[in-house]
């Protein structure tokens, strides 16, 4: 959101780890459960541009004077006009209003989640830290011996992350985490995870999200970088591991909290 231009005609925002613009799209999956079947069907996935609210009041106000208000209540609404509907959806919740647009005020029972993270953006890259931590304990040492394709990082160093970020440290698992990230590639295994997202999504899951404060962990978070080496940072970190700009840090504060799948 933060790399947004005011400009009520302008997709593109800017990527804030290549600087390069770029159009932003949303991703909803609709789980439906049948009281009937006892079960959760889920459905295709549905893609549309993320837009910037600018635009989004622009292209709203058209249908409105266009159509008149009372195309908002009807069902057809979705499918003639499925990216504004659905980043009136996104946007109405991350604004925490509660009143439900009409095509989904039908619904008996209605759960709408607004998601920080796309698991399916990690099938190559392997899962990211807080994934790993929410599956069953590690395997154990002979095991893990035995195993061949080690991609992905071990408990024992997401448990080492945990316990420094609980010591407010983080400039210890930045390292860690860049060092693992370099042994990997030398394995032929490019992790490609921001580390920044990394730490914090993995911090929000083991620590809790009530007992991460935001501001201070952004503040150290960024204080890290201004203590490593010259070196360090072209030998072992992207620009995707860098921390997020006072824009993007003001914007979160703005709107409800995202949640992690």
């Amino acid at each position: 959101m933060a790399g947004w231009s005011a400009e009520d005609s302008n997709l593109n925002t800017t990527c804030h780890a290549c600087s390069k613009l770029t159009v932003p799209f949303l991703n909803v999956y609709m789980n439906v459960h049948s009281e009937t079947l006892q079960k959760v069907k889920k459905s295709e996935r549905i893609s549309v541009p993320y837009l910037n609210p600018l635009v989004l009041r622009k292209e709203l106000e058209n249908i409105l004077m266009q159509e008149g208000d009372a195309v908002l209540c009807k069902l057809s609404f979705v499918e003639e006009h499925p990216i504004i509907y659905w980043n009136l959806v996104w946007i109405m919740e991350r604004i925490d209003e509660d009143e439900e647009i009409d095509p989904l005020s039908g619904m008996k029972t209605l759960v709408i989640q607004c998601l920080w993270d796309n698991l399916e953006l990690h099938s190559e890259a392997g899962p990211p830290m807080y994934v790993v931590w929410r599956q069953n304990p590690s395997p154990s040492p002979l095991l893990k011996a035995l195993l061949t394709d080690q991609t992905t990082l071990n408990r024992t160093v997401i448990q080492q992350v945990i316990s420094a970020v609980r010591c407010n440290d983080l400039l210890t698992p930045v390292r860690r985490l860049a060092n693992e990230r370099h042994k990997l590639k030398g394995r032929g295994v490019d992790r490609t995870h921001s580390i920044y997202r990394d730490i914090l999504f993995l911090a929000l899951t083991a620590i809790g999200r009530a007992n991460i404060d935001m501001g201070f962990f952004h503040r150290e978070y960024a204080l890290v970088f201004d203590k490593l080496t010259e070196k360090e940072c072209k030998t072992y970190y992207r620009s995707q591991d860098l921390p997020p700009a006072a824009a993007a840090i003001c914007c979160r504060a703005y709107f409800k909290p995202l949640l992690l799948p």
